[in-house]
């Protein structure tokens, strides 16, 4: 497996909040390298006591999600893979991504990777999750209700007209091209 390939960052466009209670996790691996990639993900305050008095509290692994991510891209070098936690009871997770191929199966969190184990210590090391400490409804993007109504365009000066050719890219070719682009549609009247 090309460990050197695998790409994620936590609280980043590999790992942001949607919505108030959805968070979106993404990760790349090499091109055709990986097979399956699993997320788990958990409330890393979620204790529950013993029923032996004692008062020790242990990790309540039932609570693990466990969800199966989608290859939802394939670049040149890389397969991207993405899950959706979604209804999340608690506003902070932890995380970590179980990986296999055909040969090999890895626990990859955010400290170290190692061969995965049912070994309950070890896959559930919260030490070694990734960590999203907490969704803020402040953090959440909300688009204005003009942008899904509003088509882009991306104009490149360099690459759109050249204009004065003395000048390596500048804004004189698009000015003098003003009327051409609103005959196209592509802009409001001066």
């Amino acid at each position: 497996m090309n460990f050197a390939a695998i790409i994620h960052e936590p609280k980043s466009s590999f790992s942001y909040a949607y919505s108030k209670d959805k968070l979106h996790i993404r990760i790349k691996t090499a091109k055709n390298d990986v097979d399956n990639v699993e997320l788990l993900a958990v409330d890393p305050f979620n204790w529950i006591p013993r029923n032996d008095g004692s008062g020790v509290y242990d990790f309540d692994i039932d609570s693990v999600y466990k969800i199966k991510m989608v290859k939802e891209q394939i670049t040149r070098d890389h397969d991207c893979w993405f899950a959706e936690i979604s209804d999340i009871k608690w506003k902070r997770i932890k995380y970590c991504f179980i990986i296999e191929n055909k040969d090999e199966k890895y626990i990859l969190g955010s400290h170290y990777r190692l061969p995965y184990t049912k070994d309950k210590s070890k896959l559930y090391d919260l030490f070694n999750y990734f960590n999203y400490p907490y969704i803020n409804e402040e953090d959440l993007y909300i688009a204005p209700d003009w942008v899904s109504n509003t088509i882009w365009y991306q104009i490149f000066p360099k690459s759109f007209y050249g204009g004065n050719t003395s000048i390596e890219g500048n804004l004189i070719g698009i000015i003098e091209n003003l009327i051409t682009l609103m005959k196209l549609g592509l802009m409001e009247s001066i």
